[in-house]
């Protein structure tokens, strides 16, 4: 079934002015169909009298998509499949309609030989001998290649190819087509085509998006005009089997929403219209989570809009917008509208990660949250989405401990949640707070209020430590107040602060010193006084409350010292006196930073 070209080059020089004739010619129109069925603004059909560049990868809509060009080639005359081995050509075949094709020598099939493509006349070699190997003018053409190996390997190569192939190509009256196999991505195509554009008027692509096809036109010379960077989304027709265009269309690199069959269709939860007595009319309203899946299971870039509920719930809508977005692709819009609870700073960063648009905050009134969604029309998802829900998510979510730990363990968790969602650049606090001199470290610990997943804290003879998941160096000082019982002003003296990974790792570092040189651990002690209630730094006489304190309205910082921890001594009483941890401030950042 496969015939090889031979290895030598039989071409005989058409006289010049011959040569020159047949580059007038002018080819026959185009009517060759294109393999998809549908397309908008003259897509649907191949060019004549210049080369077609198209890519894809070894899928099943690839090879659908493939086999259907074939089949359209085949409908307007005989068809030559030239391919760079029987892996290649093989798959096609598999469709009993092109093996028929082939049987009855409509179709026929050649193999490359192997160092073809290397010799000194290049793509003229390869074009020469196809001619004297039986391709007539009436033939179509369809190359299998991968680009490296058919274009060349240097940009001199590649632009001598172009060049040979313009020629040839302006003497032919059927379609030549080269399909470039891209096992990673279509994308690595694009650089040797780009530097092709006078040679390749004509270049698209297969992508795919949520599991889904997409057509990808770097540029097209078509019927009603050029077009450039335009995304179209394909269904299969349930009728035909064949990949059609569903309607939904994207230009640019950041791929702008032109159009959708329901483009301005709204599914929303009941819970997320924020106690509207009734939804606009044209929006379709569910009553559950589990209901908007199987109300949006046929939309394409519609608008979903979800409510975020209490805190027991966000687990749930996290799954749900990786799901919405993995199963639907970038064109459906996905807003999450608080509700109830505020939402963590971790869990908007990850629903924007998972799939969201957007979050639109609980004190958004209605009207502008319908701006909002009016919008958002024409734009797309932007963000990559990584397919595994648990290890995305992974990535947002702090240590289940709260609260006061032992110093090493203290460190270990800090350090576990810095590398884990490193990746996702959630700002952090770190802390330490020097104890005012007539307040117990119990006293303070005891004080302590850690309603959250990652706030966790440690102690050592002068001080206490506390990190802060996912809180902002803007919102410390509210987040300090809500951390303990009582004003911190009133139990800490001082506060050096930690935004930056290495300035915390830097600390952790001499913790983990501290630790081994020993500090005390609290954990007992607080065990033993849990019952008994906490003595306030607040009722003590105003004789005992340090001057400076009772002159500044919080914590003062501390003076411009070196940017190190306590080493504590090895006893492992709390009134071992340590080096206090300083900070100093960076004059271009604002920000503390180790020394």
């Amino acid at each position: 079934m496969h015939t090889a070209l031979p290895h030598s080059s039989l071409w005989r020089l058409l006289p010049q002015a011959l040569r020159s004739l047949l580059q007038r010619t002018p080819p026959a129109a185009a009517a060759c169909g294109l393999g998809l069925d549908a397309l908008p603004q003259g897509l649907g059909h191949l060019p004549v009298g210049t080369p077609v560049a198209l890519a894809w990868q070894n899928r099943a809509p690839d090879l659908q998509w493939a086999q259907a060009l074939l089949q359209d080639m085949l409908q307007h005359g005989p068809v030559v499949l030239l391919a760079e081995n029987e892996a290649a050509a093989d798959p096609l075949l598999l469709h009993p309609a092109l093996a028929l094709a082939c049987t009855q020598g409509r179709l026929t099939v050649w193999l490359m030989a192997a160092d073809i493509t290397q010799r000194r006349a290049g793509m003229q070699a390869v074009l020469e001998e196809l001619e004297q190997a039986g391709l007539s003018p009436r033939h179509a053409l369809l190359v299998l290649a991968s680009p490296r190996a058919h274009l060349g390997h240097s940009v001199a190569q590649v632009q001598q190819w172009g060049l040979q192939m313009g020629r040839w190509c302006r003497t032919r009256t059927r379609p030549v087509v080269f399909a470039f196999n891209a096992w990673d991505s279509v994308e690595q195509v694009l650089g040797p085509l780009r530097s092709l554009a006078a040679v390749f008027e004509h270049v698209a692509l297969m992508g795919s998006q949520a599991q889904h096809p997409l057509l990808l036109v770097e540029r097209w010379n078509g019927s009603q005009g050029p077009l450039y960077e335009v995304r179209l989304g394909l269904t299969q027709d349930a009728a035909t089997q064949r990949l059609a265009f569903d309607g939904s269309q994207m230009h640019g690199q950041l791929a702008r929403l032109v159009e959708a069959p329901d483009q301005y269709t709204v599914i929303a939860t009941r819970a997320a219209l924020a106690g509207q007595r009734a939804a606009p009319a044209d929006w379709q309203v569910v009553d559950t989570l589990a209901d908007v899946q199987l109300a949006a299971q046929d939309a394409i870039a519609a608008t979903v809009l979800l409510h975020s509920g209490p805190s027991g719930q966000q687990e749930e809508l996290l799954r749900l917008v990786h799901r919405l977005r993995s199963q639907h692709g970038r064109a459906l819009k996905i807003v999450v509208h608080e509700t109830q609870d505020k939402l963590r700073a971790n869990l908007e960063q990850a629903l924007l990660h998972l799939g969201a648009n957007t979050v639109v905050y609980r004190e958004v009134g209605f009207a502008r949250l319908q701006r909002l969604l009016h919008e958002l029309h024409d734009q797309t998802f932007a963000r990559a989405i990584a397919p595994d829900f648990e290890s995305a998510r992974a990535d947002f979510m702090p240590d289940a401990q709260r609260g006061y730990l032992p110093m090493l363990a203290f460190c270990d968790s800090v350090e576990a949640m810095l590398t884990r969602t490193h990746s996702a650049g959630l700002p952090h606090s770190f802390l330490r707070l020097t104890m005012q001199t007539h307040v117990a470290h119990l006293d303070a610990i005891q004080a302590s209020l850690a309603l959250r997943d990652g706030d966790v804290l440690s102690a050592d003879q002068n001080a206490l430590y506390v990190f802060m998941f996912a809180c902002a160096e803007t919102d410390v000082d509210p987040a300090l107040a809500r951390l303990f019982s009582i004003a911190p002003s009133e139990l800490f003296a001082a506060q050096t602060l930690y935004t930056s990974v290495d300035g915390m790792r830097t600390a952790l570092r001499a913790l983990r010193e501290a630790a081994r040189l020993g500090v005390p651990d609290y954990s007992r002690y607080r065990s033993e006084r849990a019952s008994q209630p906490l003595q306030a730094a607040a009722s003590l006489p105003a004789t005992s409350q340090p001057k400076a304190v009772g002159a500044a309205p919080g914590i003062q910082p501390v003076p411009d010292t070196p940017d190190r921890p306590a080493i504590a001594g090895a006893a492992p009483t709390p009134t071992v006196q340590a080096r206090p941890l300083a900070r100093r401030v960076s004059e271009t950042e604002g920000t503390p930073h180790a020394a």
